[in-house]
């Protein structure tokens, strides 16, 4: 009788090693699944943050991937995406946009009375604001 309550004990022994072992493995798979997820996620994040660089640096929404893969190859370890955007940017000719929207109300806003303006005048101004 002893000596059946000890194989029982061996095989139950056994059976606890084997479940741990499955156990192990399938923590590990989801281990592994799980540094798949986050390291995806972590590429379009850097993805991302590099497109929204080159738009803030006046690059047209259509040309964005173009540029970034372009810039990317430029990347070393001493040199990140922004300071290669810029330097591809300088080299290419692509100027960063207008502060801001530009409008006028036509309203003068100093005290003195507005000067006229000639034809060539204006349109040179017209010129000018195009070329900003």
């Amino acid at each position: 009788m002893e000596e059946t309550e000890e194989v029982k004990a061996e095989e139950n022994a056994e059976m606890i090693t084997e479940t741990e072992a499955e156990e192990k493995t399938e923590a590990s798979e989801e281990n592994e699944k799980l540094r798949e997820q986050l390291a995806s996620a972590n590429s379009r994040l850097e993805q991302l943050e590099r497109e929204r660089c080159l738009l803030l640096k006046g690059v047209p929404a259509d040309d964005v991937d173009y540029y970034a893969f372009k810039i990317a190859k430029l990347v070393t370890p001493e040199r990140d995406f922004g300071t290669a955007a810029d330097a591809f940017l300088k080299e290419h000719g692509v100027r960063s946009p207008a502060p801001g929207p530009r409008f006028s109300t036509g309203a003068a806003l100093g005290a003195q009375s507005p000067r006229k303006e000639t034809a060539a005048e204006r349109m040179n101004d017209i010129i000018r604001s195009a070329r900003q």
